[in-house]
């Protein structure tokens, strides 16, 4: 799945140096012993103290950031454990689900439109070539030229290489044109749902990498704040990017219509409607009319309002997203398995109050089992024993 974050990095190799709480002891009296130490040595100068003084500071520095490594990674090292695992699953998701090839059929095209062009400039070179050496030959049989062994090599010779050159681009051309037709069938199986589905599992996949990330300084899980910027996660299309764009503006929008709105509501105020003739002539008609359709517009009004409200929208994401984050932690702290095995439980239990309320107790399922033998992920996805 690409490069290792830099901390997954730095988990490894603090893993392979195998920290220890007798460890720790030692780093703790070596940094002791060295802060309260003198300097030791014969100096000639100054400058020559100065320099042997900031080696040591130096030293001392590198132990305390191992030491403050080795206690964040013995205090979170089975949340980190359990976040990697969930992480590496995701991962494994992402790369059995359908690419977007469009912009890598795009470039392949543009290579394959470029190769041509080299095999078709070639051709001409070649075609002249030729040209040149027929007339040479011509001249030579006509008495006009003398000596020209040496010319006529020069045109075979360049005629053989031009060739040759033709070849491997055709079999360049070959080799790209089954490239192209293999990037044009995964794109014909990428659908929009596809799309959601990388969307979603590639912002899950930077929290896991935030949340170990954080775990791995020594921070306390309840102290971590998961949140990942716009882009960070996201596919090299940037669908995500611009569909939050578009939500963004989307909402701008809305704001600046109901400004609108309200700034014509306040200007009719100031300046009141002239009455029609229809209203001059038959004015207890028109009022009747002008109610009715008053009163349909506010049943209206009021039923798009409560279709589209954005702040209410927009609240029922952040419940979510805290959900999904509260999620991420959970497991980090009884592993993905244990977690999902206690939904699985918890959604029997309640399918089962709900059934002996609908048949008043005397309702019980075949399979009294509540063990499960399958965990399951969020979202319904099987994920072992």
């Amino acid at each position: 799945m690409g490069a290792k974050p830099k901390w997954e990095i730095k988990y490894e190799r603090i893993l392979s140096e195998n920290p220890t709480a007798e460890k720790i002891k030692e780093l703790k009296e070596e940094i002791k012993k060295m802060q309260s130490g003198k300097v030791t040595g014969t100096f000639k100068s100054k400058e020559e103290y100065e320099k042997a003084l900031a080696t040591r500071d130096k030293r001392i520095a590198e132990l305390e950031k191992k030491l403050q490594e080795y206690k964040g990674f013995i205090k979170n090292k089975d949340k980190i454990a359990n976040i990697l695992s969930y992480r590496n699953g995701l991962e494994e998701k992402l790369s059995k689900l359908p690419k977007d090839t469009s912009s890598q059929v795009a470039t392949k095209k543009q290579e394959i439109g470029d190769t041509g062009k080299k095999i078709d400039s070639y051709f001409k070179k070649i075609e002249q070539t030729k040209k040149d050496l027929k007339d040479l030959l011509d001249r030579k049989k006509s008495g006009k030229v003398e000596n020209s062994e040496a010319l006529e090599n020069f045109y075979r010779s360049t005629i053989s290489t031009f060739e040759d050159a033709v070849s491997k681009l055709q079999d360049k051309q070959s080799s790209l044109y089954n490239e192209l037709r293999e990037l044009e069938g995964q794109g014909a199986e990428f659908k929009e749902e596809s799309g959601n589905k990388r969307t979603f599992l590639e912002r899950k996949i930077a929290k896991c990498n935030l949340l170990a990330a954080n775990l791995l300084k020594g921070k306390n899980i309840e102290d971590i704040e998961i949140k990942v910027e716009e882009g960070r996660f996201t596919s090299k299309d940037g669908k995500l990017k611009q569909k939050i764009q578009a939500e963004k503006n989307g909402k701008q929008s809305n704001k600046k219509e109901g400004q609108t709105e309200k700034a014509g509501t306040k200007a009719g105020t100031d300046l009141p409607a002239k009455p029609t003739k229809f209203e001059q002539k038959h004015p207890v008609m028109a009022k009747f009319k002008n109610n009715v359709k008053k009163l349909f517009e506010n049943i209206k009004n009021k039923f798009t309002k409560s279709k589209t409200q954005p702040e209410k929208q927009e609240a029922i994401l952040e419940e979510e997203e805290e959900k999904e984050n509260e999620l991420l932690k959970e497991i980090a702290e009884k592993g993905a398995k244990a977690v999902f095995r206690e939904q699985l439980l918890a959604n029997r239990k309640a399918a089962e109050n709900r059934d002996a309320q609908k048949y008043g107790g005397i309702y019980n399922r075949q399979n009294t089992n509540t063990t499960p033998q399958h965990s399951h992920d969020e979202e319904g996805e099987e994920i072992g024993d």
